[in-house]
């Protein structure tokens, strides 16, 4: 029987094939205080400046909803606001539960609406963006996302009561967010303690019903007709800058920059009903840890006339001048950071959103419409490949006992495969304690196996948190390898799926009847990277470590000192070729040999290390 991958939403749960888990490297934070405010109006938020979770000056709770760039589809602006079965550290509520209830809320501050005159009342509206699902798994019809105000209460025992005036069931996706307009239409919200809050009502056993919520506004002097806010907003992510991975090792990148730059681009979105093409955009691209800039590129978007809620992409022509120099030597660790900024100004050049009065007046607000304009990405070019962007919106697997799944990296160097990162994310039924067997293949044949590593399945310590697995001896590499895993048990076991970057699903493959097939259904990347972590006097044993002798100098120029016991000593080069071995010495002389790295063992009575040792001559 021929089986295929079968993809959960980092959100999905497919009761009629088995079980599945999910969430990953970003962590969603815990909000660091509850302390109750009150807000004058306008409200808005579009989440676009929030980190991980909403902002606590606006929000009163809301401590379970994720803040991303990655789950909403087609979002009016740079971050959506994601509801889900999912708690703040990214497990499930209740994964035995087996209905629907009240899950992720999302509540504002205090809202004095008791200074506004009763003639205008009617002039007060609150709007919000929605979407059903979007790169999360689409709500079940008995799913709802709602809206309540809180109202004075007509109940002597009670100050205030929640009136429900927006609920919206699941079992319908729309690629594109829908507004909605709501009119404070009692005069029982007009009260110095006014609130509203979003609930979802959905699976209590992981992230399968996604509800994402954008641009949320309540203000006075609007009527039922004002869709449109006369703003512009970058949304999504930007393309790949370092293609084919989303992040890669810093040595592997700056010995041949050019070989891995990408032009970068990103998209637009119209919120404007009356947009004109009067419009610019400027682009940065630095290197933080070292202090570069590689420059900035400025120039005048060609978008056209936009209609309303119309996207489109935003290319930097200039990227193509673009220089970054080779390093020799450059920093383990190194964080670069690209810039959008894309610039909209309207004729009369009102920076911030307004409103119109009945007697044709212009209401400023204090809501600079750029705030959502900037778009900054970091990348941290370390020790590891990675065609993910750390966060899932799905997981993906097969539900076959000693099935395999291998996923193809290229290498821009030989190095010393030390570790394997792995993000299992936690969803109903409960896979803690499940066995796999992460693998490691030159190529993908009988023979072609070079580690393998069993690991017990635990709880992942947060939202997009990878369990990294060290492997029982390092392994020399180059060219290309196959990272993955084989299955122990016939249920469902999966593994983070980030959809950003489409082109990743080529370089998937599984086996789950003896041949080897690439995956051509899903477009992402499976959550899997080879680590190469070690330094110049990292043990890379995985047996116990006793006392690591110390090699120096490294780099060396063919002569070395070992300081601590030892009995012998071996060099090999990447190959795995044996090409000097000699006994205890106050030095060694290294027979001439090409500059690069080598694996230097070190065997004592109790324990052989290996260590990476660099040799160069000038």
């Amino acid at each position: 029987m021929r089986l295929t991958f079968s993809i959960i939403a980092l959100l999905f749960y497919a009761q009629l094939f088995a079980q599945f888990e999910l969430k990953p490297v970003k962590q969603k934070k815990h909000l660091l205080t509850n302390t109750e405010r009150t807000l004058q109006l306008p409200f808005w938020d579009d989440f676009s400046q929030s980190g991980d979770s909403p902002d606590t000056l606006l929000w009163l709770h809301g401590e379970n909803i994720y803040v991303n760039a990655t789950i909403g589809q087609n979002a009016p602006t740079y971050k959506t606001a994601t509801f889900d079965g999912l708690n703040s550290i990214g497990n499930a509520y209740n994964k035995d539960s087996e209905f629907n209830t009240a899950g992720d809320s999302l509540v504002s501050q205090l809202i004095d609406l008791s200074q506004i005159v009763s003639d205008k009342w009617n002039t007060v509206y609150f709007s919000f963006y929605w979407q059903a699902g979007g790169f999360g798994e689409l709500p079940d019809e008995n799913d709802s996302l709602t809206v309540f105000f809180r109202a004075v209460s007509d109940n002597p025992d009670l100050a205030y009561d929640w009136d429900l005036v927006f609920s919206q069931s699941g079992g319908t996706s729309n690629e594109t967010f829908e507004q909605v307009l709501i009119p404070l239409d009692s005069s029982d919200y007009f009260h110095d303690a006014f609130q509203f809050k979003f609930v979802s009502y959905s699976s209590q056993r992981g992230p399968f019903d996604t509800w994402n919520v954008d641009y949320i506004y309540l203000n006075e002097n609007r009527d039922e007709n004002d869709f449109g806010e006369r703003d512009g907003a970058l949304t999504g992510s930007p393309s790949l800058l370092f293609a084919p991975y989303y992040e890669l090792p810093s040595s592997v990148f700056y010995a041949n920059p050019s070989q891995y730059l990408s032009n970068q681009m990103v998209q637009l979105k119209n919120l404007a009903t009356d947009r004109t093409t009067n419009s610019s955009y400027s682009y940065l691209l630095q290197d933080l840890t070292a202090n570069i800039d590689y420059g900035t590129y400025s120039g005048s978007a060609e978008t056209g006339v936009l209609e309303f809620e119309e996207i489109t992409d935003i290319n930097i022509p200039e990227f193509t001048s673009l220089v970054i120099s080779p390093i020799e030597e450059p920093e383990d660790s190194t964080v670069i950071e690209s810039t959008f900024i894309y610039t909209y100004r309207e004729p009369d050049q009102i920076d911030v959103l307004y409103e119109t009065d009945r007697n044709g007046n212009i209401v400023l607000t204090d809501i600079s419409k750029y705030v959502n304009d900037t778009i900054r990405s970091r990348y941290n070019l370390h020790n590891y490949y990675a065609y993910d962007d750390g966060s899932a919106e799905f997981a993906l697997a097969i539900n076959a006992k000693e099935g395999m799944v291998a996923v193809k990296y290229g290498l821009g160097e030989a190095d010393i495969l030390t570790h394997v990162d792995i993000f299992i994310p936690s969803i109903a039924p409960d896979n803690v304690g499940k066995s796999l067997d992460i693998l490691v293949w030159r190529d993908l044949t009988d023979d072609g196996i070079l580690a393998r590593k069993s690991i017990i399945v635990s709880e992942p310590s947060g939202i997009n948190e990878f369990t990294r697995v060290q492997l029982s001896a390092p392994v020399a590499v180059n060219d290309t390898i196959y990272v993955g895993y084989e299955q122990i048990v016939e249920d469902y076991l999966g593994i983070g799926f980030d959809r950003s970057n489409t082109n990743a699903g080529q370089y998937i493959y599984s086996n789950v009847s003896g041949d080897w097939e690439q995956n051509t259904q899903f477009e992402g990347a499976l959550m899997i990277r080879p680590v190469f972590a070690y330094d110049s006097a990292y043990q890379l044993s995985a047996k116990p470590k006793l006392e690591s002798p110390i090699v120096y100098p490294n780099p060396s120029n063919g002569i070395i000192s070992i300081s601590g016991k030892y009995n012998y000593v071996q060099l090999y080069n990447l190959a795995g070729e044996l090409i000097f071995e000699e006994q205890k010495s106050e030095y060694h002389q290294l027979p001439i040999v090409k500059d690069g790295i080598y694996l230097l063992r070190i065997a004592n009575d109790n324990n052989i290390s290996t260590q990476k040792l660099r040799i160069q001559y000038e």
